[in-house]
């Protein structure tokens, strides 16, 4: 069951052609929000303006089921010169190599149009997730999203990180060393839900 407005309710039953469009907003970690609509012009929406000419993206589909499980979503971003592809006063590309869409957050809505005026009747929310960047170079960045379940479906804490494959140097020589217990490996950039067992 999706909210609607009533105006929308009305349009849904009872016209049989349709104008709509995706609205995508997009949190960072650092509190940076981004609205982007996939449409030939900005969209104007609850006191907000999506973009038209922010990014380019393309989305797959929303891969859903009916018993309880993670959605998950793929948006992939192009980067080109006719867009402001400029994200927290950085390039697209450079801000996901410096991890700035690292624990980002993203939404999906599907916004109706009325098709004599263009104003928009109502959106319907389809998708809300967590980012992650399952590959980035060239002009585009594919992100993986997956639903806000996703933490009803793994183990508390996320990652961690445990006393395992330390390695130490003697005589130049770099091996594993198997009887220290006090030392463990730690990621160049732990997220915040990483924990540490020492």
């Amino acid at each position: 069951m999706k909210n609607c407005t009533q105006e929308l309710a009305e349009h849904l039953n009872n016209d049989n052609e349709f104008i709509c469009c995706d609205l995508f907003k997009l949190t960072l970690n650092d509190g940076s929000v981004y609205r982007i609509a996939d449409s030939d012009k900005d969209i104007a929406f609850n006191g907000h303006l999506y973009k038209s000419d922010k990014f380019i993206l393309q989305r797959e589909q929303i891969k859903t089921a009916g018993a309880p499980s993670v959605e998950t979503l793929t948006v992939t971003i192009y980067a080109d010169r006719e867009h402001d592809d400029v994200l927290s006063r950085t390039n697209l590309l450079q801000a996901a190599h410096e991890g700035k869409l690292d624990d980002g957050y993203i939404s999906l809505s599907r916004a109706f149009m009325d098709a004599e005026t263009g104003n928009v009747l109502g959106a319907l929310a389809l998708f809300n997730g967590r980012c992650e960047i399952s590959s980035c170079g060239g002009i585009a960045c594919k992100l993986s999203a997956k639903s806000e379940t996703i933490g009803l479906n793994a183990s508390v804490p996320l990652r961690t990180f445990a006393p395992q494959n330390v390695y130490q140097e003697a005589d130049g020589v770099v091996s594993t060393a198997s009887k220290d217990t006090y030392t463990c490996m730690i990621p160049l950039k732990p997220s915040k839900n990483v924990l540490i067992k020492l």
